[in-house]
């Protein structure tokens, strides 16, 4: 088996490796021959017995490699070389090689914790980072660790950062080849995009572009099915007759994928692949000598406000870049289109995001529980998000999947047979073998583009008549169909639940009922809202199963669902359905309402009014609504609020936004009384604030910060603790014969001085000095305006008075 890929000269550097550290990283540029060299050199391996596991990231990508490999050794697939991936299976008891997708590593340990018939795993396109790659990488190191010392362990990549992997491996060194088999000339375009470019347009004529300059097959790169039709349409009217145009996306059928690797018969015919990036790794397509990157993809990202995982398009990293440009370096030097501007490549991310960060974490926390370890004892790359994975710890709980402590249950341990989400298991379990062509379709992308009709009973139809069959595509049909023999292999018993109770079994979050006076509003039994378009007919229904929902947390649209009648709510849901009583404040009624409430989660079947609640009911009701109603303090309250937060230490905090915060503690004893909007503006809050201050607290307060100042002349004056400084009014004559000036906490009060017809005539805050200098001008000035008032020389010496002179 000679072969001048490069690969070959670290071939001895891996035997090694092999033989004493059990582990090895390899790191090797896209057509080097990893993935196909490698497995097959260690056949011969005598530290290797059992059978060699190559992991691929993709269905296509495993029969390609394993079919590669079978004809280096002039083997038909299925004896020395074979493969495993779902709804077929190659592998026969002469198989040393198996080719497997990386769910599939999962079933084997989860089945055998010892992989007692394997030897050697090699996880190959690990940059990849999906969660099960991740997860069967963790497992793996646990059990060779635990149960298998003699375990092989090899990682492949072309486009890693090595460090951290290699620390994980435990390895000296990763074994490194240099080199790619072919050079790849790059070109960019001259300029960034513009924002309002038409993107698929340019593309095409890019595609086009590269066409007339180049010869050979060309490989394109787009971020999925519906972009790749776009292209292909616009193609069709740029491109020469001997362009051979071939779309490549996953629901396509899988036979037809195979085809596309192949060589054309016809070497007066070029190939044209529009691929999305299930082309990108572990392939060698035929007669490709170009590729053309419009640099996205599509991603799949969980969104926890909805509980479920959308696709996004995105822009892709430098490394995917990479992987994308080795594909046309594979037979032959090549080039690489990038639709995008060197300059560009400084916003570009150096790696994809792993699986672990943006994923459902639902199905890997029920294969966590089911092995059995603890999470911390196990080895990951990247560590899951705690709060994530206590959201999908939660489900699996409402499921019966896990107990309390998150251990797997009876329950768990069957739903885990089933290469689906757990929410679809938990389905199938539960609602039988009708339920199995829900569970299919609802594992594939949709069978009907409408945009204005959510209706999952209408997929269900369409699949069920054999006419409407037709109009579903071809690839997607295929897929449906073997998924669907998948479940209805595994799912032996019948039920009489209809298809709505079926959905709801996997979504008991999501039932939802339309909001009072909405016309396609609902609250789900969750607690969030969603909703449906207003010309989409599923919107008349009171009572829906949301399939699919996407959007924000407060407003989630509801992209697939399905009508669900009470009394199908009720059947399904006997052990859920409580009575609740409950006050709370209406908003648009303002004011307070109490209720008993027949409920499913925060969906509300039946309610009556609730006669004479307990009063702590009333008051929690009202605490709840603080942040509607707000604490409307009026003049007496602010001021003993100020007086408070001017007496410093020793007092409680009175600040407002501290007072909102802990209403419950101290306001709640003193609102059971209110009912309506024009209770709580009558509200005295006065009493419960004293309340916050102790008998001794309230004493140092009045005679620190007193609430009154006590004229000369005895007379109460309330003191306003508002303004800058503490302040009072008074008219002057009643300050006469007073030689010090007053004082709050040790400092001045500013005293307003009136005239006998109540104007102010002066403020001060040093009433001496006023005596002496102010005064002797305001004397002139007002002894003729109002004669018969005092108006001493010496004012100090005289007594004060409120009275005029007499005659």
């Amino acid at each position: 088996m000679s072969d001048p890929l490069p690969i070959n000269e670290i071939i001895t550097k891996l035997q090694e490796a092999v033989s004493v550290e059990k582990r090895a990283l390899i790191v090797a540029p896209p057509g080097a021959g990893k993935t196909t060299i490698i497995p097959l050199k260690l056949l011969n391996n005598q530290n290797i017995t059992g059978q060699i596991i190559v992991l691929e990231p993709r269905r296509l990508a495993a029969r390609a490699a394993a079919s590669q490999m079978a004809v280096l050794l002039n083997e038909p697939v299925g004896e020395t070389v074979g493969f495993q991936i779902k709804g077929l299976n190659k592998v026969s008891k002469q198989t040393r090689i198996v080719v497997i997708t990386e769910g599939i590593l999962i079933r084997m340990i989860q089945s055998d914790p010892s992989l007692s018939k394997v030897g050697c795993i090699i996880f190959d396109e690990f940059h990849e980072r999906s969660i099960n790659a991740d997860l069967g990488l963790a497992l793996s190191l646990q059990l060779a660790e635990v149960l298998r010392n003699d375990l092989k362990i090899i990682v492949m990549s072309a486009t890693l950062d090595v460090g951290p992997v290699s620390n994980l491996l435990d390895t000296r060194a990763p074994i490194i080849s240099e080199g790619r088999a072919y050079h790849v000339e790059c070109k960019y375009l001259s300029r960034p995009k513009s924002k309002n470019e038409d993107l698929w347009g340019n593309f095409s004529e890019l595609v086009s572009n590269a066409f007339e300059m180049t010869d050979g097959g060309i490989l394109a790169f787009l971020p999925g099915e519906a972009e790749i039709k776009t292209t292909a349409k616009l193609l069709k009217e740029k491109l020469p007759k001997t362009a051979i145009i071939m779309p490549l996306y996953g629901s396509l059928p899988f036979d037809q994928q195979f085809k596309i690797l192949k060589p054309l018969e016809n070497k007066n015919l070029r190939k044209v692949v529009l691929s999305t990036s299930i082309a990108e790794t572990s392939l060698t397509i035929s007669d490709i000598k170009v590729v053309v990157d419009s640099g996205y993809t599509r991603r799949s990202l969980y969104d926890p406000s909805s509980g479920m995982s959308r696709l996004i398009t995105q822009k892709i990293s430098k490394a995917e870049a990479n992987q994308r440009m080795g594909r046309a370096g594979r037979i032959t030097e090549g080039w690489c289109y990038r639709n995008w501007a060197v300059t560009e490549e400084g916003t570009m991310s150096e790696f994809p995001p792993s699986e672990i960060e943006i994923s459902d974490l639902s199905n890997f926390a029920l294969e966590i529980s089911l092995w059995g370890s603890e999470l911390s004892s196990m080895q990951f790359l990247t560590k899951p998000d705690p709060n994530r994975l206590a959201n999908a710890y939660e489900l699996l709980n409402k499921l019966g999947a896990v107990n309390g402590q998150n251990k797997i249950t009876s329950h768990g341990r069957e739903i885990s047979k089933f290469p689906c989400h757990v929410r679809l298991a938990h389905m199938l379990t539960k609602a039988g073998k009708k339920s199995a062509i829900i569970a299919a379709l609802l594992q594939n992308r949709d069978t009907i583009f409408s945009k204005n009709n959510c209706d999952f009973q209408l997929r269900l139809d369409q699949f069920n008549d054999e006419l409407n069959r037709q109009k579903i595509n071809v690839g997607l049909y295929s897929r449906i169909k073997t998924d669907l023999k998948v479940f209805e292999k595994l799912v032996k018993h019948k039920t009489s639940l209809s298809a709505a109770q079926s959905l709801g079994l996997a979504f008991p979050d999501r039932i939802g009922k339309k909001r009072d006076g909405s016309t396609s509003k609902y609250i789900l039994s969750s607690g969030k809202g969603a909703y449906i378009q207003n010309d989409d007919p599923l919107s008349k229904k009171k009572y829906i199963v949301a399939v699919d929902i996407a959007g924000d947390q407060k407003d989630s649209k509801i992209r697939s669902g399905i009508e669900i009648s009470e009394r199908e709510i009720r059947e399904l849901f006997a052990d859920k359905i409580v009575w609740e009583e409950t006050c709370y404040w209406s908003t648009r009624e303002k004011r307070l309402k109490s209720v008993k409430r027949e409920v499913l989660g925060r969906i509300s079947l039946k309610s009556q009014i609730w006669a004479n609640p307990p009063l702590d009911e009333i008051s929690n009701a009202i605490i709840a609504a603080i942040g509607d109603l707000g604490l409307n303090f009026r003049a007496a309250e602010e001021q003993f609020i100020a007086r408070v937060e001017l007496g410093g230490a020793g007092f409680p905090n009175v600040g407002k936004s501290h007072l909102k915060a802990t209403a419950k503690e101290w306001l709640a004893p003193f609102v059971n009384s209110i009912k309506t909007a024009d209770d709580w503006k009558k509200f005295d809050y006065l009493p419960a604030l004293r309340n916050l201050l102790s008998w001794e607290q309230l004493s140092k307060l009045n005679e620190l910060v007193p609430q009154h100042f006590v004229s000369p002349l005895g007379r109460k004056l309330l003191i306003d603790y508002m303004g800058e400084h503490p302040s009072v009014e008074l008219r002057l004559q009643e300050l006469f014969g007073l030689k010090s000036h007053p004082m709050v906490k040790d400092k001045p009060l500013l005293v307003t001085l009136l005239s006998p017809a109540g104007r102010p005539l002066q403020k001060t805050m040093d009433l001496p000095n006023f005596w002496k200098t102010s005064y002797l001008d305001i004397r002139k000035e007002m002894r003729g305006r109002y004669p018969k008032h005092s108006w001493p020389e010496i004012p100090e010496n005289e007594q004060p008075t409120a009275k005029i002179k007499r005659k």
